[in-house]
């Protein structure tokens, strides 16, 4: 690195921070050495003064008893003894002030002379011992006030120092930070001065050099990067240019329209579709105010275009075009990145042909329920007057008459259906809700299709694997219909000689009905539109047929779906299919 760019920023501010850091540390650290001798001065002190009060109440304690030894019986003249001079040496390693050393001699040379006649001490005697003791507890009194009296002028003096020391210290530091910063933030200062000039990148940029190594390193690398800049400005735009109009390329090439607004609601799109609805050229719809673009220009279709985008609530819209009616569903997107809202879009797609679709499968249905309710009448009838006298056929026989004759009631009910859904698109399924033993309801079911499953020697199993839930709340009319669809599906799908299985079981709170047939199945491509409404699977094998609308598993879900349960698919290993109804379940009461 070159040596002219100067010293580093961290050595500088290295060096700074060493000199405050270093004058701190030397004001704690007198700190701390003047307040721990202050600290340690007074409790030695008052430590052996402590000491030596307590030996004179020891002495005196002693020397009063010896004073009525006789008339105490209690008192023990050894204990005594033992007590005056065990005093007398805890004084001697606690003597600490001037003049208490020749107090206690004086004190243990009238305790020898005593020593003879202790059971009866003189007068004189007691009058100077009891004068030597008071001596010796005036003195440490009056050195325990002395030395705190000592002790707080000396901690005031500590304080005051401490003090002033720490403004200074202070006053040190902020001095040294202020021209730490200066000398650091100068040639910053003319760096972001120059910037913020906002030159031009067509010329060259010239920064001030520093006496910081960083701070140069930074200049030049500036520098550098701002020449690359303006290298690159051209290429930036010329990149631009070929981005928008890829992307204007993609927005007109889709089929849908689509119209753009921008945060303050100005056109910024239009394309080739949505020009054709508008009835206007995007350039002169481009740059003028969504909501005034009606005075500017002769528009088609603007009122609804402009009503949408505040107080419908319809997905689809009826617009004029060339004179024909075209039918559209709509989208309104909001443009947002994580800085907050930047426009509208608005895409419309032409579903005219969709709608026609389905506007002719309801009418076709709707004929075809008014068209089926005559012959199903006279049918009705027939087999009323057929079931009237059943008794005169065999046993066989009354079973055909009796399932004909429910098949022919749940027909017309399903056609009355269909006919209230052809005249009103958003009609919904009524349902009569029935509490029924589940095994004993679906074997009632079972029975005319095990006739039709006997003609093509297949053979229904009914699998009961239920325990306790064994009742379902059901429509009586619509629900043996799905099973009568899926039972149908089953026996035209499996071959001769197969097997189609009828399981009942519980799943936690719900009842599984599955019916599972050995058939082909249904092809992996198929498999997500089986429930799409007039759907067929197609067969390469042609002696299976097909349903005949393909409507079937559609209604089928519709009805399990009002019943509260699911209708699903899955394939049968290793092969045929499996739908699974699934129901909630009931206790025999009918309560969940």
């Amino acid at each position: 690195m070159d040596d002219h760019l100067g010293a580093p920023l961290g050595h500088k501010i290295k060096r700074g921070f060493f000199i405050i850091v270093a004058l701190f540390a030397i004001f704690g650290a007198g700190m701390i050495f003047s307040i721990y001798e202050v600290g340690q001065n007074v409790p030695r002190v008052i430590h052996n003064n402590y000491l030596s009060i307590v030996a004179v109440g020891g002495m005196r304690s002693a020397w009063n008893g010896f004073r009525h030894l006789k008339s105490d019986p209690t008192k023990n003249q050894a204990d005594l003894i033992q007590k005056f001079e065990e005093s007398v040496a805890l004084e001697k390693t606690a003597i600490s002030e001037p003049g208490e050393s020749d107090i206690v001699s004086s004190i243990q040379t009238l305790w020898e002379e005593s020593k003879n006649h202790l059971g009866k001490p003189s007068h004189e005697e007691s009058i100077k011992m009891r004068r030597l003791l008071n001596q010796l507890l005036d003195i440490n009194h009056k050195a325990i006030f002395e030395g705190v009296a000592a002790n707080n002028s000396m901690v005031r003096k500590v304080m005051v120092i401490g003090v002033l020391f720490l403004l200074m210290t202070l006053i040190l530091s902020i001095f040294i930070a202020k021209v730490m910063a200066e000398r650091l933030s100068a040639p910053l200062k003319k760096i972001t001065n120059i910037l913020y000039q906002n030159p031009s990148l067509d010329r060259h940029l010239t920064l001030p050099e520093s006496a910081t190594l960083e701070v140069n390193i930074l200049s030049r690398e500036m520098t550098k990067i701002w020449n690359r800049l303006s290298d690159m400005k051209q290429l930036d735009v010329e990149e631009l240019a070929k981005r928008e109009s890829k992307l204007q390329t993609i927005l007109n090439s889709v089929d849908d329209a689509i119209l753009v607004l921008d945060e303050k609601n100005v056109v910024v799109h239009c394309n080739p579709e949505m020009e054709v609805i508008l009835g206007i050229k995007a350039k002169d719809a481009i740059g003028v105010d969504w909501s005034s673009l009606e005075n500017v220009l002769e528009l088609k279709n603007y009122e609804v275009l402009k009503e949408i985008f505040s107080v419908s609530n319809s997905p689809s819209l009826e617009l004029s075009l060339n004179g024909k009616e075209r039918f559209f569903e709509f989208q309104i997107k909001s443009i947002a990145n994580d800085k907050g809202h930047h426009g509208t879009a608005l895409l419309l797609r032409d579903v005219t042909e969709k709608y026609q679709q389905d506007r002719l499968k309801a009418e076709f249905i709707g004929v075809l329920s008014h068209e089926l309710k005559t012959p199903l009448q006279s049918l009705s009838m027939g087999l009323e007057l057929l079931y009237d006298k059943k008794k005169k056929f065999d046993a066989k026989d009354q079973l055909l008459i009796e399932t004909v004759n429910d098949d022919a009631a749940r027909i017309r009910a399903v056609a009355s259906e269909f006919m209230h859904i052809s005249r009103n698109q958003h009609h919904s399924l009524k349902l009569k809700f029935e509490t029924v033993k589940l095994y004993e309801g679906i074997e009632g079911w079972l029975k005319p299709f095990r006739l039709v499953a006997d003609n093509k020697n297949v053979r229904i199993n009914l699998v009961n694997r239920l325990e306790k839930l064994e009742s379902v709340r059901i429509d009586k009319v619509k629900f043996p219909w799905v099973l009568s669809n899926l039972l149908s599906n089953a026996i035209r799908m499996t071959p001769v000689g197969g097997v189609i299985q009828v399981c009942m079981q519980q799943r936690e709170k719900q009842l599984s009905i599955e019916v599972v047939d050995q058939g082909p199945g249904i092809p992996l491509e198929c498999r997500d539109k089986i429930f799409e409404p007039y759907f067929q699977v197609p067969r390469e094998n042609t002696d299976i047929e097909n349903g005949f609308l393909g409507i079937g598993l559609n209604i089928a879900r519709e009805v399990i779906g009002a019943h509260d349960g699911t209708l699903e698919f899955r394939p049968n290993v290793p092969k045929g299919a499996i739908f699974e109804v699934m129901l909630p379940a009931h206790d025999f009461e009918g309560t969940l």
